[in-house]
């Protein structure tokens, strides 16, 4: 599709992910090309936001908000028309107050589940990192209670690494997930809000 669209690919991104991804206007711009438009989450206005401010329009009906990390950003999106909210927060580090707000003021949740523990990669690959020098707070040390407790309807660990004993069913760890109403993302899924 790329190939055969007339306009550039518009990517909303902060200047970081923009500097990492660089190499990609080489590959797209024989096609489409990219609009880059990018957040900045420096500004002064932009701190101190509450969940239903600083809403950005993606054209249409979808408009987006970033919640600034200690070391990411997570994303907050809303169907216009019919005021659906998901976060999509692959990397979170830390549960800060914004980002609780917008987990409890949504639908739903696509929420980091790399690591079930802090040296669970460790266990496997001495020397390793733990997970939060990796950036991901493990989910037994502070999102599994925090999820079991949210309003949110719909709860969805991503990002799972593959030592995460959360992918193997009937472990210990994936039970405490599922009583907790956790779902555990797979290829494939959709979801309807």
């Amino acid at each position: 599709m790329l190939r055969q669209q007339e306009k550039p690919l518009a990517i909303y991104a902060t200047e970081e992910t923009r500097a990492a991804l660089d190499w990609i206007d080489i590959v797209l711009n024989r096609f489409s090309g990219i609009d880059w438009r990018m957040i900045d989450l420096s500004r002064p206005d932009r701190l101190n936001r509450s969940p239903s401010r600083d809403w950005i329009s993606l054209g249409g009906r979808i408009g987006f908000r970033a919640i600034e990390l200690q070391k990411s950003v997570a994303f907050q999106f809303r169907d216009d028309v019919s005021g659906a909210i998901v976060v999509v927060a692959p990397a979170v580090g830390e549960l800060t107050v914004e980002l609780r707000e917008a987990i409890n003021s949504s639908g739903a949740v696509f929420i980091d589940g790399t690591f079930w523990n802090e040296n669970e990669l460790r266990a496997v690959r001495p020397g390793a990192r733990s997970a939060r020098e990796m950036n991901h707070l493990p989910i037994n040390e502070g999102s599994l209670d925090f999820l079991r407790d949210s309003p949110v309807v719909r709860k969805i660990y991503t990002h799972i690494n593959n030592t995460n004993p959360i992918l193997t069913p009937g472990s210990r760890e994936r039970t405490q997930v599922e009583d907790a109403g956790i779902e555990i993302a797979c290829d494939g899924m959709e979801i309807i809000l």
